[in-house]
């Protein structure tokens, strides 16, 4: 009987570990070590432009394991540049831990301080359960709410997104992007615009760009007034971004860029 009870033991085993494992989606895009750094600024008829900002997204050369699952460690920061602290103070970081095999992740940390503004949060997801647990540092708040299999947070849906296959894409096409911010769930519209040059300082190049859509209200005035453009090379790394806002137009353009996985073979000039 104990050896019926313990072969018994062993199946369950074997059909836990394979229930625990996730689709695999394949990374083109982006490897250990990528840096890639923005320079943020206003622009419109009156003032002209406003360098205001600097933002980093930078995957770290090792990679970490959270919930014995290997992840890149991505991360993401803004800050103003000291001569508008007294304006519009920024200094934001954003972590996130993607698996390297699924590309989605398991933990999300913000720090936050934008003007009196301070965030400290962590969310701890469980792609296996479908949970995540988002924990409020500075209220000291601790909550479990259920969430989608496959669920994204704000970090590791760009870089999810930046191995779509936007080749098989057509302009008009709309696909949604679902992910998760402090306790609750948002899904994302975004439509595919089509391909477009675009010249920066960096020089010119080949692009895709999508339109992910927005609340109408205070700040936008259109439904679709952001746009993003990816190169059209395997990296697909966003290089501009602009977003139309009532007062006039706030856009992030890339300023350097290191150790990519591939050949920027966008580049026209």
């Amino acid at each position: 009987m104990k050896k019926v009870i313990l072969f018994i033991s062993l199946i369950l085993s074997v059909l836990n570990i394979h229930s625990q494992e996730l689709k695999q989606t394949n990374n083109k895009a982006f490897k250990q070590g990528e840096k890639l750094t923005y320079v943020v600024y206003f622009d419109s008829f009156i003032t002209g432009k406003i360098f205001a900002a600097y933002a980093t997204l930078m995957v770290s050369p090792n990679v970490e394991y959270i919930n014995n699952r290997p992840c890149y460690h991505v991360i993401i920061s803004g800050k103003t540049f000291k001569k508008w602290d007294w304006a519009i103070y920024v200094d934001d970081r954003f972590d996130s831990y993607i698996d390297t095999m699924a590309l989605v992740p398991w933990m999300s940390l913000r720090n936050a301080k934008e003007g009196k503004f301070r965030a400290d949060q962590q969310i701890n997801i469980n792609q296996f359960n479908n949970q995540a647990q988002f924990i409020n540092k500075i209220k000291n708040t601790n909550s479990v709410f259920t969430i989608d299999p496959y669920m994204q947070d704000m970090i590791s849906a760009i870089y999810w997104g930046r191995n779509i296959d936007f080749s098989k894409m057509k302009p008009g096409n709309i696909f949604e992007v679902k992910y998760v911010f402090e306790d609750e769930i948002y899904t994302s519209r975004v439509a595919f615009g089509g391909k477009e040059k675009i010249k920066i300082d960096k020089g010119t190049f080949d692009c895709y760009y999508v339109m992910p859509e927005v609340q109408v209200g205070n700040v936008f005035k259109d439904p679709y007034a952001i746009k993003a453009y990816f190169t059209t090379d395997l990296n697909q790394i966003p290089i501009y971004v602009t977003a139309k806002i009532r007062l006039g137009n706030v856009r992030a353009e890339l300023y350097e860029y290191e150790n990519l996985r591939n050949p920027l073979s966008s580049k026209i000039e």
